[in-house]
């Protein structure tokens, strides 16, 4: 929380020092809903911009990551709906260099539960769901965060949240069945 005030204070090292905690993480979720590592690179630099610009008016009784990654979502969504790129599909390998940042530590150790081949099919199909479905899979596997806090991050109910994740489980299923077939 010292970090948080001192950056709103204007103090721009607890500044860079706050953000720099949850680039990889931005970064690794943008680049998850994007096509391309280009317009992954300009969500993530737009999220933190924004971030920046609005840091005074960030309510400190609210969680700062929370906060950060609905910035994160609405760049996200609107760079897709700007490009006209709202059903385009990421493929793995697409983000050129994804492998290179750093794991949040906090993250679920998904990459511990599969092998390297299942991972990389989970994620082709992953890319494959529509962006709300995604990026609800995303926020809850590769983020490690609750269904309430997706909740609050989507601006959508928790129900929905819940029918999100549950159709995109479904869809997952079927079509990582179809693939061994």
């Amino acid at each position: 929380m010292e970090l948080i005030r001192d950056a709103k204070r204007g103090d721009l090292s607890a500044t860079e020092m706050l953000f720099g905690r949850y680039q990889n993480s931005i970064f690794g979720y943008l680049s998850r809903m994007m096509p391309d590592r280009f317009m992954a690179e300009d969500a993530t630099q737009e999220t933190f911009l924004r971030a920046y610009r609005g840091l005074k008016r960030y309510k400190e009784y609210g969680s700062f990551k929370y906060w950060l990654f609905q910035i994160a979502r609405r760049e996200g969504l609107r760079i897709l709906a700007r490009e006209g790129n709202q059903m385009k599909r990421y493929v793995p390998g697409s983000v050129q260099g994804l492998e290179e940042t750093t794991p949040d530590p906090d993250l679920l150790p998904v990459d511990h539960v599969i092998s390297n081949q299942q991972q990389t099919e989970v994620e082709e199909c992953i890319g494959m769901l529509p962006v709300l479905e995604r990026e609800v899979v995303l926020l809850r596997m590769h983020q490690g965060l609750k269904f309430r806090e997706i909740a609050r991050i989507t601006k959508s109910p928790l129900n929905t949240v819940l029918s999100r994740m549950h159709t995109a489980i479904n869809r997952l299923r079927k079509m990582l069945h179809e693939e061994k077939e």
